[in-house]
Parts: C-alpha cells; sequence; structure tokens
C-alpha cells in the first residue's frame, strides 16, 4: 500500500511539474521566480506624450513579471545590457533590424515576434494628427494618438502572463499567478484587429481600452450631423437666409430649440450650400483627418421650395436627394483628395441603401445608425467597396443595466460577418459594477468575434475580477442578465390594431424596473452579493464589490420605490404611504453624499484606493437621481415618487390632520 502511495504521489508531483513548466517548443522568459530578461524601449519616441505611455507599458511589464517573484529591468535600447536578452517594446532598431516595420502598419495591428532568445512587441505609435483645442481634454471622439505598442504589450501579457485588464485603472488590472512565463519559441504573427476604430464619445486611452479593442478614432471624423457644422445659422441666417430650407413659406433658422440652438435646415438646391457643405469636407482634411464624416442634420426636415422638389428628379423622395448629393460629393473629393475617404450617415431618410445607384464610389464608408436583419438585407445587395462603419446604441438607457452578453454576443457576431470596420456607442459605460462583464464580453471578441464565446469570456472575467469570491458573483450576474434578458427580448413598442405606435411604458416609467428587479430577483442579488462580500479578502477584490454593491443599491432603491407606489397606488392605505415615503428619503439619503453640494452637484464619490473610476460616468446630480430635467431612455421618471419632496408632502399631511 505505501509502495502504490509513494509511485502515485510520484505520478501527482509529476504531473502538477508539468502544469508550471514550459514545454520543449516554449521559449521561456521566467520561471521559479529567476528572470534573465531585460525591457528594452526606444532611445526615442515620436511624442513625448508617446513616450511616456511606452514608459507605463515597461512598467506593467515589470509589474506582471514581479508578481510571479521575477525583477527585470528597464533600459533604453542604447544602454541595454548586451549580455542579456530582451523584451523589445515599440519601434526599437532591433525590432526594424529584424522585419518589424511598425510604420508601415495603417491601423491597430501589432507583432509578437521571437528573433533566438529576444522578444519583439510592437505597433504603430502614432501622435494625434489632428490640433487638440488648448484647455480642452483630448477624447476619442475629436482623435487621441494611436498606441499600437501598448495594445501589443496588454495581448501579450493576457496570452502568457496571465494579465487581466477587468476594469478602469490599476484595480482593474489583476496578475493571475503565473510560475512559468513562457512564449512559443517560433512565434511570429501579426494581429490585425477587426476593426479600425471602437470607442464612445468621451473614451480615453488606457491599458483597460486598448486591451480591449476599444480604439478612439485618432484620424477619422465621424462627423455624423455635417451640415450645421458647414453652414452654422448663427453665422448666415441673417445674411444668406436663402441658404435655409423653406418651411411654411418662412426661411428656417427663426426659432430655437429647448437647448436654445436655432433650427438649422437648409435649402440643397442652393449651389452655394452644395459648396458650402464639400468645403467643410476639405477643412477637416487641411486640420489632419483622413476619414471625414458627411451627414444631414438631425431631425431632418425637407425644403419646400420648388427647386428642391425638382432636384435629381427625385419628386418627394428625400432620402433618393440625399444620398445623391452625398454621393457626388464623394466622387469629387475622391478627384480632388484621392488619399481621403468620406464616412456618410445611414440615417433617418437614408437608413436604407439609395435606389438610382448600387455602388458606392471606394472611398466612401457608410455609417450605419440601423443595423436590423431587414436593413442590413438592403444593404447586402448594394457595394460599398470602402465598407461599413457602424453607430450603436448598445449600451445606451441610463445608469442600469440595458443588455445582457447573450445581446451582445449576437451583435459583434453581426457585425463581424457584415464587414463591419469600426464602431461607435452613442452612450457610455457608466456602470462597469453591474455591467462590467458585459462591457468586458463586448470589447474580448473583437479579438476574434468569430472564435471567441461570452460563456468563455464570461468565466475568464468572473475568475480574474472576483478570485476567491468568484463562486457566488457568477451566480449574481447570471441571475442579473437573466432578469434583464426579459427586457431585451420585449419589444419597446409596438403597431396597435389602428396603426398607432404605443410604448410599453408611455405611461408608468417605473414599469420595466419593476418588471426587471422583482422582490424575487432582488432578493437573490442580495444574498448572493453579500456572500462575496464575506469571501473577499484581497483590497482589489474588495473595491470591485464595493463598486458592484453601489450600483446594486442605486437600482434597489429605485425598484423598492417602483414596488411601494405600485402597492400603494393599488391599495391607498396611510402605511403604505408612509413606508413609500421612507423609501424616497432613503433614496436621497443614499445618493446625496455622492455629490458635491454646489449648484452644479458634481459627482465626488470614488470608491476607496480606486480614484481612476468615476461612478456613474461622472454625470451631475439630476441626470443620475433621475429629476425631470433628464431624459432617461428607460422613460421618463418626472412623475414618479423618486422626485417628491417628502417634507413638502408630510408637512402637508400633517396640516389636513390637524397636527
Amino acid at each position: 500500500m505505501r509502495i502504490k502511495f509513494l509511485l502515485w504521489a510520484s505520478l501527482l508531483a509529476g504531473l502538477l511539474a508539468l502544469s508550471v513548466t514550459a514545454s520543449a517548443a516554449d521559449l521561456v522568459l521566467a520561471a521559479s521566480g529567476k528572470s534573465d530578461y531585460q525591457i528594452v524601449v526606444p532611445d526615442a519616441s515620436p511624442s513625448p506624450e508617446i513616450g511616456q505611455w511606452l514608459e507605463q507599458t515597461a512598467r506593467l511589464i515589470q509589474d506582471a513579471f514581479k508578481t510571479n517573484g521575477c525583477e527585470v529591468s528597464v533600459a533604453p535600447e542604447g544602454k541595454r545590457d548586451p549580455a542579456k536578452p530582451g523584451i523589445y517594446v515599440g519601434d526599437t532598431v532591433f525590432a526594424r533590424a529584424h522585419g518589424v516595420t511598425v510604420q508601415a502598419f495603417p491601423d491597430w495591428r501589432y507583432a509578437h515576434k521571437v528573433v533566438g532568445r529576444d522578444v519583439v512587441l510592437a505597433g504603430r505609435d502614432q501622435p494625434c494628427p489632428i490640433p487638440q483645442v488648448a484647455d480642452r481634454k483630448p477624447i476619442a471622439w475629436s482623435g487621441l494618438p494611436r498606441l499600437g505598442t501598448l495594445k501589443a504589450a496588454a495581448d501579450f501579457l493576457r496570452q502568457y502572463a496571465g494579465t487581466r485588464f477587468l476594469y478602469p485603472g490599476e484595480t482593474g488590472v489583476e496578475f493571475l499567478p503565473t510560475p512559468v512565463i513562457a512564449v512559443p519559441a517560433e512565434l511570429n504573427v501579426v494581429k490585425v484587429p477587426p476593426v479600425l476604430f471602437n470607442f464612445t464619445y468621451w473614451g480615453q486611452n488606457s491599458f483597460y481600452e486598448m486591451a480591449n479593442n476599444f480604439f478612439p478614432s485618432v484620424d477619422t471624423n465621424m462627423g455624423v450631423h455635417t451640415w450645421p457644422e458647414a453652414i452654422p445659422a448663427d453665422t448666415y441666417r441673417e445674411t444668406h437666409p436663402e441658404y435655409f430650407a423653406l418651411l411654411g413659406g418662412k426661411r428656417c433658422c427663426t426659432a430655437k430649440d429647448y437647448r436654445g440652438k436655432w433650427t438649422e435646415q437648409y435649402c440643397i438646391s442652393n449651389p452655394d450650400v452644395r459648396e458650402l457643405i464639400y468645403k467643410e469636407l476639405l477643412d477637416k482634411i487641411e486640420r489632419g483627418y483622413e476619414t471625414v464624416g458627411l451627414g444631414q442634420p438631425d431631425g431632418f426636415q425637407p425644403c419646400q421650395c420648388d427647386a428642391c422638389k425638382a432636384l435629381y428628379g427625385t419628386g418627394d423622395d428625400w432620402g433618393e436627394k440625399i444620398w445623391i448629393l452625398h454621393r457626388d460629393l464623394a466622387v469629387r473629393l475622391r478627384q480632388e483628395r484621392p488619399d481621403n475617404k468620406v464616412l456618410i450617415i445611414s440615417y433617418g431618410q437614408t437608413w436604407s441603401p439609395p435606389k438610382s445607384f448600387h455602388k458606392f464610389p471606394d472611398n466612401v464608408i457608410v455609417l450605419l445608425c440601423r443595423m436590423t436583419p431587414e436593413i442590413l438585407n438592403q444593404w447586402s445587395e448594394c457595394q460599398v467597396p470602402g465598407g461599413f462603419a457602424s453607430y450603436l446604441y448598445t449600451f445606451l438607457g441610463g445608469y442600469a443595466p440595458v443588455t445582457t452578453p447573450v445581446d451582445i454576443e449576437a451583435q459583434v457576431k453581426r457585425l463581424h460577418a457584415f464587414h463591419v470596420r469600426g464602431a461607435y456607442q452613442d452612450s457610455f459605460y457608466g456602470n462597469y459594477g453591474l455591467m462590467g462583464p458585459a462591457i468586458y464580453v463586448y470589447g474580448r471578441l473583437f479579438d476574434d468575434p468569430a472564435g471567441l464565446r461570452a460563456k468563455d469570456l464570461l468565466q475568464e472575467f468572473y475568475d480574474g475580477a472576483f478570485r476567491e469570491a468568484a463562486a457566488p458573483m457568477r451566480q449574481f450576474y447570471d441571475t442579473l442578465y437573466h432578469a434583464v434578458q426579459f427586457a431585451v427580448d420585449f419589444p419597446p413598442a409596438y403597431e396597435d390594431v389602428t396603426g398607432r405606435k404605443r410604448g410599453h411604458a408611455e405611461k408608468d416609467s417605473m414599469k420595466r424596473m419593476t418588471f426587471i428587479y422583482s422582490p424575487d430577483v432582488l432578493q437573490e442579488l442580495g444574498s448572493l452579493l453579500s456572500q462575496a462580500e464575506k469571501l473577499a479578502a484581497s483590497d482589489k477584490v474588495k473595491r470591485r464589490l464595493a463598486l458592484v454593491r453601489l450600483e446594486f443599491d442605486y437600482v434597489r432603491h429605485i425598484a423598492t420605490i417602483g414596488h411601494l407606489w405600485n402597492a400603494y397606488r393599488v391599495v391607498p392605505d396611510p402605511t403604505l404611504h408612509e413606508r413609500l415615503l421612507d423609501a424616497v428619503d432613503g433614496w436621497n439619503a443614499f445618493l446625496d453624499p455622492l455629490f458635491t453640494p454646489d449648484k452644479g452637484r458634481y459627482m465626488k464619490y470614488r470608491i476607496p484606493g480606486w480614484p481612476e473610476l468615476v461612478p456613474f460616468a461622472g454625470h451631475s446630480h439630476y441626470c443620475v437621481a433621475l429629476t425631470k430635467d433628464n431624459l432617461n431612455y428607460t422613460g421618463y421618471y418626472e412623475h414618479t415618487p423618486l422626485n417628491w419632496n417628502t417634507a413638502e408632502i408630510r408637512k402637508e399631511k400633517r396640516g389636513r390632520s390637524g397636527l
């Protein structure tokens, strides 16, 4: 028996040894707490900002090695130790000498290459070509530097060094134990991400964003609604009223909208108008953009003059007029600026492709703002050699989850199947606590849309983000996303028998929250989160759970008020009414400390130890509190108890009772 036990123990030890050693075909960079390697960065960088990013990248690689007990040094290429092998980061002389010429990379592609005992990690690092506005923080919409080496390093660390980029900031990076850091000895790949850009308006460059394929526009101008940029009413309404649409017998721009902006619609039969729209394209190219946006105004209204009606011989088909105008401008741009492209929106009147022609010039990219199966089927019959981009609303819906990994996986795979080369999210990542796993799935799927699966990426997220508390958090999110899926599958509106479009929550803006967060769901989510909080041991896991707790309490307060309000309206009992008022007080007591007390009421709260992440996207109190001044895309909350003045209500109650 003892001999059998020793044989089994020996076999088990051998299996364990195999699990932490590299194969003979691998190049070992670190093992048993030792490494012979140094990290080598270029002697010079294209800009000071890129130089700083390369330094941060080197430090991150250092941290990954240090977590596994290995100290590795960092040196400029000219001062490296020639006796040591190197991990060459960026556009080094060594990389260029061995065929990695990143300056020729046109996009976010990068190279991983082993040369003998040395490793090259490099992508194109390009300063933003667009001059930035002074005193204004650069954002993804207006252009940021291209940091291809950062993407190369992040993927290297994820694939070979157990690093996970789970949330923004240092707290979002997790280094999983990796006793042996090794790469294939024959490693030589150039990875080409399937998208040229993938961002939200306020996006920034960071390890989290690069690792998860959230690429800024760099040299692409989204534009979207560009006619008002070309012909601003403040400039032309008095001097050239003929530039603006004839509506009801008057040229428009005589009234302002709720934001105080002139309502701008245009007379496109006027050749000066068409020339100004074209000139605006050229102006953007002169500013440094390689691809420029083109699109009609939001809330488009057609000009009613006779010349516009006769334009292009399309009668009242204004979608066709717009397509012909935009195509003609693209043809002219191709002749005069053959190296540039134009990004034309498919929106409103132009959801569907043109009827009078079925092939666009090769300098056109069509920005699809609606991607229903019906619309995609129509576009499949149209030739767009420049390809498609997408304008998405995946995460649009306020500060609570609005989508699920199931829906996201289907969307990304649909984009990939339709060869969409860029994505813009008309929304914000404002709830990393409840939507963190779903956002991670969305980003990581772009690493391999055809091969990766949401269920595997979720497992990767849960194990990395919650470590010792992963089991209850896996159940937590499974419960949450199952509940949210009901709202995803439920149509927001339908057409009734009279032809009216009816919204399901048009008279009850609490309906969606009370449907998703039923008492049973709230109880189960609360219980699972409490279990995870008791298991949490590491500081990072505790911070991440604190973010989940903050956002869960946010939706719990809203749903609780909704349930009590429903109960009170069914049974208008004084006791129920008092409990409802107490719940509203609890909601305000929860929210108010998160914001500054000044007029703007800006978000001041941070998870202790996590300064980089601003909860609820840093929005102001009136937005996050869903007051009457804020449009929340799940419905208006103005007439709900969320906005009750409980002190006044209680005072009025006391007056009625004579107290």
